[in-house]
């Protein structure tokens, strides 16, 4: 069965090549095709990221609790860079629906026809979808209903980024206020989603697992601790 997105982006590392054998073994099997964003940030990295810690610490303020390190790692510099890199691509090929998935994601068994029922059971205003259970993040058990799969999240609203299905407009809406970033992918994302009040939903039960270390599975050590 075909997966109803229009196309699948993989953020991969290169240096963690075995991430990108289990995403293509994975993907290969269960029919999906996708396209790989690995590369890294070079000479016009100002356009994409500036290291302005006032901004950041502007931007977390939105989130009581959270504090905006003095430094941004280089690993989560990369990591945004491709998740942009594949909203510009997305955007630029007027691509309707694309899943976004980090090369440590795990998809469920028959993903495709489980994704297309989740995504017909989808409200129709639905902006961003974060099916994964990322951090372990999920529904509290007091709003579960029998029959529903998909839940509107108030902001913040990401769940980690290892996987989240967006519609065309919602990318183009991130493109205008995304570049530069000036924090790590998730809080800029959870930033930029409150920003533009774009309609979340998760899913429950929850169709992809986190394979890194303290976020889900923990096949993986994270590449960003």
């Amino acid at each position: 069965m075909n997966l109803n997105v229009n196309a699948v982006y993989v953020m991969h590392y290169k240096p963690l090549a075995e991430r990108l054998v289990h995403m293509n073994n994975m993907l290969t099997n269960q029919g999906i095709d996708f396209s790989v964003f690995d590369s890294e940030p070079e000479n016009n990295l100002h356009e994409y990221f500036i290291d302005d810690f006032e901004i950041r610490k502007q931007k977390l303020s939105l989130f009581p609790g959270n504090q905006p390190s003095k430094n941004v790692k280089a690993s989560e510099i990369s990591l945004a860079y491709k998740h942009v890199l594949a909203l510009e691509k997305m955007v630029n090929d007027n691509v309707d629906v694309a899943l976004f998935l980090e090369d440590d994601a795990i998809l469920c068994d028959n993903f495709s026809s489980v994704a297309n029922e989740y995504l017909k059971n989808t409200p129709d205003d639905w902006d961003m979808i974060f099916p994964g259970n990322g951090c372990n993040l999920r529904i509290h058990q007091s709003r579960i209903r029998q029959g529903q799969v998909a839940y509107k999240k108030d902001h913040p609203s990401t769940k980690c980024t290892d996987s989240y299905f967006i519609k065309l407009d919602a990318a183009k809406k991130l493109l205008t206020t995304i570049k530069p970033f000036h924090i790590a992918i998730d809080w800029e994302l959870n930033f930029q989603l409150k920003h533009h009040n774009f309609n979340v939903y998760w899913y429950e039960p929850y169709i992809v697992q986190q394979g890194s270390t303290g976020a889900g599975t923990g096949i993986w050590r994270s590449a960003i601790q």
